[in-house]
Order: C-alpha cells, then sequence, then structure tokens
C-alpha cells in the first residue's frame, strides 16, 4: 500500500511540481518526502535521495535546462516538462521527458 501511495504522490503531486518550478530546495524535498522508500534505495545505491531515473536532475546544467523549459512552457511555445504516458509492456518506466 505505502509503494502505490507513493507512485500515486509521484505521478499526481510531484510531477506537477516538476511542470510548475525550478525551486531545488521544493523539488528536492517533494521527491524525498513523497516517496521515501525510492529515496532510501537511491541512498542503498550511493545516489542523492532525490535522483529518479527517467527525470531531469535538479542541480546544475539541469537545472538551467529546467528554467528554460519552464519558461518555454509559461509562454505556452514549449511542452510540459514530464506527461504521463502508459508503459510499454514489459517496462516499468511511465513517466518521460519531452
Amino acid at each position: 500500500m505505502v509503494m502505490i501511495a507513493e507512485d500515486v504522490a509521484d505521478r499526481y503531486l510531484v510531477a506537477s511540481l516538476e511542470n510548475h518550478t525550478a525551486n531545488r530546495p521544493v523539488l528536492a524535498f517533494s521527491r524525498m518526502f513523497l516517496s521515501p522508500t525510492r529515496s532510501f534505495a537511491n541512498l542503498m545505491a550511493f545516489k542523492y535521495p532525490w535522483h529518479r531515473d527517467g527525470r531531469l536532475g535538479i542541480s546544475g546544467e539541469n537545472n538551467k535546462l529546467r528554467r528554460e523549459m519552464l519558461r518555454d512552457y509559461e509562454d505556452g511555445s514549449g511542452a510540459a516538462l514530464f506527461e504521463y504516458t502508459p508503459p510499454k509492456k514489459g517496462t516499468g518506466e511511465a513517466t518521460h521527458i519531452r
């Protein structure tokens, strides 16, 4: 049940935040606290707890790119950064970067 709740929070809350802000602390805390088991698994794999496979990072050059993409999205000239797509057969990845 916990994993399902985390997946729902990740899909609806975190992805929505990622489409509207480039604020690093907000993104890091939302990724860590809304999915603590995934964050702990990242720590055990020697990754940052807010790391997510298949998603744009939240610091450095990735943050600059995120800010540009958000600016384009807000102007109406770009698409949303993250959009849910159903997974293909045999894969568990559902969220992708445009």
